[in-house]
């Protein structure tokens, strides 16, 4: 790209020199704000020769660049608010109808439940130390979950009323669901939070359905257990491949989202498993990770 200044925007020098994609190849894709000719260069550096198959701006106002040829192990490290990952071979297209499976707490919203309801009741530092352990995969889920719901216990249950007025949306997230609705897919919601903040997160983003878990109450508040089956790991696995059948979407057009231990097993049967501000473990087994940037970038992950 001779005669353009390293802060050169980047997209407007590819427009001419774009290829078309290939399915059966892995893709380079950068995803970011304000995408420069120094970040090509640093991406090319370390890769070597590589064909550009995309460069547009996305949804919300991120640019994407992606690139085609050999995959090489490890990446460089860019400046500024930009994602640069390898992603599979025959990646789920926006165009065509398709299924968004996503976890709920720390991935559709920027928080965890059941630890904002322990911080109401003065128990925060016990369920959350819990919840940590279990989202990094040191704990089964759903005894983890047993153990945080009996410290709730006597909290009264307008604290969760409360939350699921106006839980606080991930940024990016109605941009996501919009844009996907608008191509023809469907939404899933699969949560081991709560169904009353579910609700209010699947009313907010035009999700399609969702299941989560029930607290039990005694009068105005908690009774320390969870009503009825826990959404545990296997049953968000479950969900995708029940949905995705009954929508009738086929399996090369299911796409999960979460950020915990928890849900590996449906990122790991969608075909393409993105880990959302995700833990250690996550990152290292999911498709893509979304790391800096908002859920709209998931947008910047599909074939067009």
């Amino acid at each position: 790209m001779p005669g353009f200044a390293p802060d050169t925007p980047l997209l407007p020098q590819l427009a001419s020199d774009l290829l078309p994609w290939q399915p059966g190849l892995p893709t380079l894709m950068l995803i970011g704000r304000q995408l420069t000719r120094a970040h090509a260069e640093q991406v090319l550096a370390h890769c070597g020769a590589l064909t550009v198959v995309v460069a547009e701006t996305l949804p919300g106002g991120l640019e994407r660049v992606g690139w085609q040829g050999p995959a090489r192990p490890g990446l460089p490290q860019l400046e500024g608010e930009c994602e640069l990952q390898w992603l599979p071979p025959h990646l789920p297209s926006l165009s065509s109808p398709g299924l968004l499976l996503m976890d709920m707490d720390s991935t559709a919203i920027a928080m965890e439940c059941i630890d904002e309801i322990a911080r109401q009741g003065g128990v925060y530092d016990q369920v959350a130390a819990v919840t940590a352990e279990a989202m990094a995969g040191g704990l089964d889920f759903a005894e983890s979950l047993r153990r945080r719901v009996a410290m709730l216990q006597g909290i009264p249950t307008s604290v969760l009323t409360e939350l699921a007025k106006a839980p606080p949306l991930m940024p990016g997230l109605l941009t996501l669901c919009h844009t996907l609705k608008r191509h023809g897919w469907r939404l899933g919601l699969a949560s081991g939070g709560f169904n009353q903040v579910a609700a209010a997160v699947a009313d907010a983003a035009g999700i399609d359905r969702f299941e989560a878990n029930e607290l039990g109450r005694e009068g105005t508040v908690f009774n320390g257990v969870v009503d009825g089956a826990i959404v545990d790991a296997a049953r968000k696995a479950a969900l995708l491949a029940e949905w995705g059948t009954e929508w009738q979407i086929p399996p090369g057009q299911w796409v999960a989202m979460g950020d915990g231990a928890n849900d590996l097993p449906m990122l790991g049967q969608a075909a393409l498993g993105v880990g959302v501000h995700a833990k250690p473990a996550v990152v290292a087994q999911a498709d893509a990770a979304i790391q800096r940037l908002g859920l709209e970038a998931v947008l910047g992950l599909l074939r067009p």
